[in-house]
């Protein structure tokens, strides 16, 4: 009996893909804080726009994204902290950010120079002007400010649809 191969289109387009990263150290505070001081991205595409300074990521092609990030943080000074981070859109391109739901993760340090780490790859529907941002708190023992983000932080899109 004859037998038939299968074949596999391989998509030939360039992909829209982005990724930034922080060389540098940032305190954080109690209070949700924007991740800023980004290193130039390593690959980025006409579907956005990063400003290195600010941390924030225009969306310049509507469409279905994964957003994803990965937070380094080291508990500097005490014990006992809570650090969150999360993604944040802005729909209207106007600084109106909201927390984009299942986005949040955690990490923990007991001790001082215990890092911790989180990461969260979401998909999201976004149109054109939309802005993204990662903002980042602490919750320690006594409020006091004591944790940092650190290089090696790193946030992605990949357009999916």
């Amino acid at each position: 009996m004859p037998r038939t191969l299968a074949t596999t289109k391989v998509l030939e387009a360039t992909p829209n893909l982005f990724q930034a990263y922080k060389s540098t150290q940032q305190v954080i505070t109690t209070a949700y804080t924007t991740v800023t001081g980004w290193v130039a991205a390593t690959y980025d595409d006409t579907a956005y726009t990063f400003n290195n300074t600010t941390g924030i990521l225009t969306i310049n092609t509507t469409g279905v994204y994964l957003i994803g990030f990965g937070i380094l943080w080291n508990l500097e000074v005490g014990t006992r902290c809570h650090m969150y981070g999360q993604i944040q859109k802005d729909p209207l391109g106007v600084g109106s950010y909201a927390q984009v739901l299942g986005s949040t993760v955690g990490g923990y340090g007991r001790t001082v120079d215990e890092g911790t780490s989180g990461s969260n790859t979401i998909p999201i529907a976004l149109n054109a002007t939309d802005l993204i941002r990662i903002q980042t708190k602490e919750v320690g023992a006594g409020g006091e400010i004591n944790s940092t983000v650190e290089h090696g932080t790193n946030l992605w899109a990949y357009k999916i649809g």
